[in-house]
């Protein structure tokens, strides 16, 4: 029988959740896999919003554009951003 002595409750805390997750606790507080995949979907959001911006701009300088399409394409714009 192995007993193991923690300082605190945080480290009971952390210990159990890296046994239940089934991965090492390494693997759990791996900054530069976390920091690749975080970065990554930020550049995602970034391009996203440049996207809603663009086509905001496009239809609202577009000549042929309705009125109620002008309408439309705000209030999208708004709830996007």
């Amino acid at each position: 029988m192995c007993l193991i002595v923690f300082k605190s409750s945080s480290e009971a805390s952390i210990a159990f959740a890296a046994s239940s997750s089934g991965k090492s606790l390494d693997a759990l507080m791996d900054v530069d896999i976390k920091w690749g995949e975080l970065s990554g979907e930020l550049e995602t959001i970034r391009d996203l919003e440049e996207l809603v911006k663009t086509n905001f701009h496009d239809t609202m300088l577009d000549l042929d554009t309705t009125f109620a399409d002008r309408e439309h394409t705000r209030d999208e714009f708004v709830r996007a951003c």
